[in-house]
């Protein structure tokens, strides 16, 4: 199918690296989605137009603020009273902070415009500071916020999620960056057994008797339940 050729997902803002093109497709890797497959990024073709060079961007990223979305999508809107809104964002999208008002923030896009935002959708933080450190239940608090939301094969945002963009995005609106796709993530961190499984712990699935290729993760709820997103034809469920 065509959405089997999807790969990922790349959140308004994000930084990449081109490494190739081919006419009006420009080859990228996504900084912030860890993959065996590049060290750089998670690798995949994307429109050419999509893309815009600007080193201020990056570097207010970096040097300012930044109003980082903390609700599960917020609006741009060029005036100040937000009566025209533009783009829907994402949570865990990042732009540099310019200003404020009270219940608005101007941030800066990366083309170079200008835009504001409703302040209750985002926290401010200055840079190099992280969310503070969740408990379990804080993930899984975080993952409940996106129930009924709809399976999206390579989603990896608020719009859509797969299996393993929605354990991969949960555990980024804490500060804690875990590989992309499920088969990495369940070789990184710490492995328990099954009854010592506790609240916002990874849960993976592979061939019968888990056995074979890891295929899909979850986020263990407690009780023998578990947070996911499972599949094209269901949404986010417990």
């Amino acid at each position: 199918s065509a959405g089997s050729k999807l790969e990922t997902q790349a959140l308004f803002g994000a930084r990449v690296d081109v490494t190739a093109r081919d006419g009006e497709w420009a080859k990228v890797v996504v900084h912030g989605q860890p993959t065996p497959r590049d060290a750089r990024g998670y690798p995949g073709w994307v429109p050419a137009r999509q893309l815009v060079e600007n080193p201020d961007f990056g570097r207010r990223l970096e040097q300012r603020r930044r109003a980082v979305v903390t609700d599960r999508t917020t609006w741009l809107s060029k005036d100040a009273a937000g009566r025209n809104p533009s783009t829907e964002i994402s949570m865990n999208t990042s732009l540099p902070v310019l200003g404020s008002r009270p219940g608005r923030v101007r941030v800066a896009l990366p083309d170079g415009g200008r835009a504001w935002v409703d302040a209750h959708d985002v926290t401010i933080r200055r840079p190099g500071e992280l969310p503070p450190a969740p408990s379990g239940q804080d993930i899984v608090d975080t993952g409940s916020r996106f129930l009924g939301l709809r399976y999206l094969w390579a989603g990896a945002s608020a719009f859509g999620f797969d299996c393993s963009g929605f354990t991969h995005t949960v555990f980024a609106a804490h500060g804690i960056t875990i590989p992309r796709d499920s088969g990495p993530q369940s070789r990184s961190g710490v492995a328990v057994e099954r009854a010592n499984l506790r609240p916002g712990d990874l849960v993976f699935f592979a061939g019968p008797g888990g056995v074979g290729s890891v295929h899909h993760v979850a986020i263990y709820v407690g009780g023998g339940k578990i947070l996911h997103s499972p599949n094209s034809a269901r949404n986010v469920e417990i």
